[in-house]
């Protein structure tokens, strides 16, 4: 509503908004928006929020345990993948991967072995994520089911043990 005078049309919900504009409207749009954003969104609301389930355990990170997992599904909103904690794993090797180059494909020494990992858009922390370190990650256990079936884990952040 503080930019409707700029809009053609607007609506939505509290999952989706949609609006249409002139193009000779983006500009004034744009900062209007901006200052309207700026004037109520507080620091905090900018940082990243990972709701985590769990501290993985020995066993957690298994072909059978996430079988066992995804007999919750559906998974969606109200009933989100878990999420888990797993703490100080070894990084053992770490390759770029992606046709942009911008993606991790990681395999990690955690207290169930050797446990193939990946993060989507991650490349950006490649210098800091080489053989030997330790670090938490969070991350969504999957089976992922390319080339051979096996437990993964879909990172979703990373910090250093």
């Amino acid at each position: 509503q503080h930019c409707d005078d700029l809009l053609l049309n607007w609506g939505g919900h509290h999952m989706a908004a949609g609006l249409s504009l002139d193009a000779d409207k983006l500009d004034p749009f744009i900062e209007r928006i901006t200052e309207w954003v700026n004037e109520r969104l507080t620091e905090g609301e900018l940082l990243a929020n990972i709701k985590v389930d769990c501290v993985a355990q020995k066993g957690d990170l298994v072909i059978s345990t996430i079988r066992t997992l995804d007999a919750m599904h559906p998974i969606g909103r109200g009933n989100e993948h878990p999420c888990l904690l797993v703490r100080d794993a070894v990084i053992r090797h770490v390759k770029v991967m992606g046709k942009a180059g911008d993606h991790l494909d990681l395999t990690l020494e955690t207290l169930d072995g050797l446990v193939s990992a990946v993060w989507w858009r991650g490349a950006a922390q490649v210098d800091e994520l080489v053989a030997g370190v330790r670090i938490d990650v969070v991350g969504k256990p999957i089976i992922d089911t390319w080339r051979e079936e096996r437990a993964r884990l879909v990172i979703q952040d990373v910090a250093l043990a």
